[in-house]
């Protein structure tokens, strides 16, 4: 009898294997599936959504898409553009953005993502101008990785090698009559290919030639990167969408490709325009929503101190993948990186533990499904890595500048956990450390965490990457890409016009103080728009637009080698569109921080048709290497655009010059006669500013003159003001 069971179990086993099998063969996905109602799927996606902390891995249910759950934070600088998982394994192209005041996508890469964890593994770097993929889908039926991006205003299908990374270009995306721009896409588990255009058409794409065939008009126009995939328990599409704008909220949609329906099923996050849910990804059943769903709480333990085993522990579904309950026994299977370690039947919820000892050192994916009369269940699924971890990637390295602005020093910390989440002895990490854009092998096995670049020859911008290694391996490269100038400090006489951008950003830092991501600009051209004309100058535009904050807008000089005993003035060529405030700094370093002695404040233009003022100022006396600060602290203004140009900036040797009559505006003047300041003409008050905006004399038509007996040496401003207007003109006291 006891033989008997023993063949009855076996003969279930194979029925139900052979059977799982059978259904996952493509061949055997019929077309016209009929679309389930069952709603409580599970959806993975790359979340963009500031009320989450911004960027992470995601979930939520299609019954309840307003519901995220954020798995984990995305912490490594990177973005997403699309992504889309292949038997479990998710794959992305990321890129960084760099914002510098024009922004510009670098970095372009393509990477194998964990679902659960923030761990990340690079395939290929691309280049910076390599195609931006919109969206990407796996099709089962030829094991081929499919993706849609845009070159020169075309769409055109994609393939990826997924081992490789490798882009190869396919056919142009068009119907019989025009060209269309493709933004999404998705593949049946037979390999039927459908995407959406810009104005909300579905088509059916052919892979072969690219030709479009339209399916139905869901109404609902695209905006920015989004994402739909099919669900291949019963071939359902589901499309994320982006709407983009004020008061529109992005919906889930469920579109029936065979019956041209679609239907919403809510918000998106929180109902607003910011929620962004891309690279879709939904684990399905081939077998149907009555064939077990997911084991629960699946996790695996490696052993303490990095020895070779792992401890695997479960819970057997409960529920079908449809959601109705579960009851009975089935076979439960246990898979580490796609091999059978364990079969045994067992009852529906019970409590399972597994110990692997024969795992080998590295990452590892271990599987539970569960197989019943109904066929094979869905597939959960958990990464572990066993053994002697790689050093995790640091994420704090932090540079300073230091010593004249000769050197730079780096500081950073160990990580706690491996690249995996695993034991990793810290005292055997060695670091890579190599100096950009050179390209400078500073370290090849360095052991500290700390380290000081004194070899630096040349004056300009410089970051550095940082690589851990021991014995079990190397982590990513950590490039810290904030620049710091440093090198041989600059002689005097020193100009700057702006003229080069490349010089002027190898040796000016460029600051945003407010941190709004809107800063200094070198030749952008946008002075045509404010001021009607063409001027080579560093440029800051404050738009009630893009910021609310005040500007707090730093260009600082490159380090200037000063001598002992000698006169030295700054002077500088400005203009602005609105009102705009600006302070004169000096310091040790070309670092906010060490600009700590103001040698002028509240330095202004006022609205003169785009004209350029001429402003000279005494540094003070002093000897060695030192840098100047220019600080525009210009108040955000609530309902026009605001412009600041500068250039022409010289430092020079000697004492600024003075003026003695100048006209600043109709028949008013200011005359300056030995120690007697004066205004002549049509005024009604005139203020007179010393560079640290103390004003010093007022004058009135009652009194016109005042003296100057008792300034210090410098610049002053006179503020004059009739009815209707308002005129400043400098006055250089010797």
């Amino acid at each position: 009898m006891k033989k008997y069971y023993q063949l009855a179990f076996m003969l279930f086993c194979w029925f139900a294997y052979a059977t799982s099998v059978n259904a996952q063969s493509p061949n055997s996905v019929s077309e016209e599936k009929t679309v389930s109602d069952v709603e409580n799927r599970t959806v993975h996606a790359f979340v963009a959504d500031q009320t989450l902390g911004g960027y992470g891995m995601g979930t939520f249910k299609t019954d309840s898409p307003q519901n995220f759950e954020l798995l984990y934070q995305w912490k490594n600088g990177y973005a997403i553009f699309s992504g889309a998982a292949a038997y479990g394994e998710y794959y992305v192209q990321m890129y960084h953005y760099n914002s510098d005041g024009v922004g510009k996508v670098e970095n372009i890469s393509f990477a194998k993502v964990s679902l659960v964890s923030d761990n990340s593994k690079e395939i290929k770097v691309m280049e910076d101008n390599a195609v931006k993929l919109s969206d990407m889908t796996f099709d089962y039926s030829t094991n081929t990785m499919y993706a849609v991006g845009f070159e020169l205003g075309d769409t055109f299908l994609y393939s990826i090698d997924l081992q490789t990374g490798t882009l190869t270009k396919g056919p142009l995306l068009q119907t019989n009559a025009e060209k269309q721009t493709i933004a999404t896409l998705a593949a049946t588990y037979d390999g039927r290919l459908y995407g959406l255009n810009m104005k909300g058409i579905l088509f059916k794409i052919n892979k072969e030639t690219g030709n479009l065939t339209r399916v139905m008009d869901t109404k609902i126009p695209l905006r920015y990167n989004q994402s739909m995939e099919f669900d291949h328990t019963d071939d359902c599409l589901y499309w994320a969408t982006m709407i983009g704008r004020a008061g529109v909220s992005n919906e889930l949609y469920k579109i029936d490709v065979n019956k041209k329906t679609i239907k919403s099923l809510g918000h998106l996050g929180d109902g607003g325009a910011g929620t962004q849910a891309q690279g879709l990804y939904i684990p399905f059943v081939l077998a149907g929503f009555d064939a077990p769903g997911q084991a629960t709480e699946l996790k695996a333990v490696p052993a303490e101190k990095g020895a070779l085993e792992a401890t695997i522990t479960w819970k057997n579904p409960v529920k079908t993948h449809g959601g109705d309950d579960l009851s009975g026994n089935m076979n439960v299977i246990l898979e580490r990186d796609g091999e059978v370690i364990s079969s045994s039947m067992s009852e529906a919820g019970a409590e399972m533990s597994w110990t692997d000892k024969s795992v080998k050192l590295g990452e590892h994916t271990y599987t539970v499904k569960a197989i019943n009369e109904k066929g094979e269940g869905a597939l959960a699924e958990v990464f572990v890595y066993v053994g002697d971890d790689v050093p995790a990637t640091i994420t704090d390295l932090m540079a300073s500048v230091g010593n004249e602005c000769k050197n730079i020093k780096l500081t950073w910390n160990i990580p706690d956990k491996g690249a995996h989440g695993g034991y990793y002895d810290k005292s055997n990490v060695r670091y890579r450390i190599v100096r950009y854009p050179d390209n400078t092998v500073l370290e090849e096995e360095y052991g500290g965490t700390s380290y000081e670049d004194n070899t630096i020859k040349r004056l300009g911008a410089y970051y550095y990457g940082i690589t851990g290694f021991n014995k079990a391996g190397s982590n990513n490269e950590y490039k810290r890409n904030e620049i710091i100038i440093a090198g041989k400090a600059v002689e005097v006489p020193y100009d700057c016009s702006f003229n080069d951008e490349t010089i002027a950003r190898n040796q000016w830092t460029f600051v945003n103080g407010n941190h709004d991501g809107n800063s200094w600009r070198v030749n952008s051209g946008l002075g045509t728009i404010l001021f009607n004309d063409y001027v080579i100058a560093a440029e800051y535009v404050l738009n009630p637009l893009d910021s609310q904050l005040d500007a707090d807008e730093w260009l600082i000089s490159p380090p200037i080698n000063f001598e002992a005993n000698k006169d030295y003035y700054l002077s500088f060529d400005a203009r602005s569109a609105g009102v705009d405030e600006l302070n004169i700094t000096f310091g040790d370093l070309n670092t906010v921080e060490a600009q700590n002695q103001r040698i002028a404040s509240g330095l202004f233009t006022e609205e003169a048709e785009g004209v350029f003022y001429t402003y000279q100022l005494p540094l003070p006396k002093t000897e060695g290497v030192h840098c100047i600060g220019i600080n525009l602290v210009t108040m955000f203004g609530d309902d026009t655009s605001q412009m600041f140009q500068i250039n022409n900036v010289m430092i020079e040797e000697g004492i600024p010059d003075g003026i003695e009559t100048v006209n600043v505006g109709g028949n008013t003047k200011v005359s300056l006669d030995g120690d007697r300041l004066a205004i002549e003409g049509d005024f009604n008050t005139a203020y007179v500013y010393d560079t640290t905006g103390i004003c010093v004399a007022t004058l009135n038509k009652a009194n016109v003159e005042t003296t100057t007996t008792g300034w210090h040496p410098g610049i002053y401003i006179v503020k004059i003001a009739n009815a209707d207007s308002v005129h400043t003109q400098k006055v250089v006291i010797k």
